[in-house]
């Protein structure tokens, strides 16, 4: 029986500046993406983003600050795979993108850098399931039925 998988994902902006990673070594590799992950069996998705952010950056973060931004659905008949995606909006007190303060890379085998990225100048080159989750997230709605 084939499954439904659910990633969860982080949107941190701050100053109109959005933290994005480099992929590296895994599906999608060169492309810039939300820091996430998969939800594991009977773990709350923020507190698997909680868990998500404290492996890949080293940041220890209350899942009671995170505010739901998107429900994304990725679809991809093409690989016969499904994923839902959940992202929060993660407010991270301490670093300023103006002074180009990023978290440390904590998992160099599957991201290669975080960087700060104007929000109306995004690379071109974003990880493909997350430009959905970007487009959802522009509309200032919380899920849109039609595709992406």
């Amino acid at each position: 029986m084939k499954k439904v998988q659910i990633g969860c994902e982080a949107y941190i902006i701050e100053d109109n500046m959005l933290l994005l990673g480099k992929r590296v070594n895994v599906y999608g590799s060169g492309t810039w993406a939300l820091v996430g992950g998969h939800l594991e069996f009977m773990e709350r998705a923020d507190n698997c983003l909680a868990r998500e952010l404290k492996e890949e950056m080293g940041l220890i973060l209350d899942p009671g600050t995170f505010s739901l931004l998107a429900v994304t659905d990725d679809l991809q008949p093409e690989s016969d795979i499904h994923y839902i995606h959940i992202t929060y909006r993660v407010p991270l007190a301490g670093f300023d993108p103006g002074k180009q303060i990023v978290p440390p890379v904590c998992e160099p085998d599957s991201c290669e850098e975080w960087r700060w990225f104007p929000v109306n100048q995004l690379p071109k080159n974003i990880f493909p399931p997350h430009e959905k989750i970007l487009k959802t997230i522009a509309t200032n709605r919380i899920y849109l039925s039609e595709c992406l």
